[in-house]
């Protein structure tokens, strides 16, 4: 059986891969000496158990236009996830949103 960490250690690991943190997992492996499948697991448990609902409600990027939001959308297309953390956090945003508004984006061209 793998190593054991306590719910308050995984908590706080957890907290700095998440916003505005944000940090880059495999620095945090390095870091830590936890390998990084487990901390992608940590943070996926995480996001699904505590995050699901809070994450759509888009905090005060509701009032962002539909415009804006693509014109994110196009800027991050391209970032990878430790740029897309830098990007979200000048910008004030989560991954998560951004992820949720090209999911919106694709079903819309996707439906007849």
């Amino acid at each position: 059986m793998g190593q054991q960490y306590a719910l308050e250690f995984k908590e706080s690991i957890v907290k700095r891969m998440l916003s505005p943190q944000n940090e880059y997992i495999p620095t945090l492996s390095r870091e830590t000496g936890i390998p990084v499948d487990t901390l992608y697991t940590w943070r996926v448990k995480y996001r699904s158990r505590f995050m699901g609902a809070a994450l759509l409600k888009d905090r005060e990027t509701s009032s962002l236009s539909s415009e804006e939001k693509l014109s994110i959308l196009l800027e991050t297309m391209s970032l990878n996830e430790h740029e897309l953390g830098e990007y979200c956090r000048q910008k004030g945003l989560y991954p998560e949103q951004i992820e949720a508004w090209k999911k919106t984006v694709l079903e819309g061209l996707l439906s007849p």
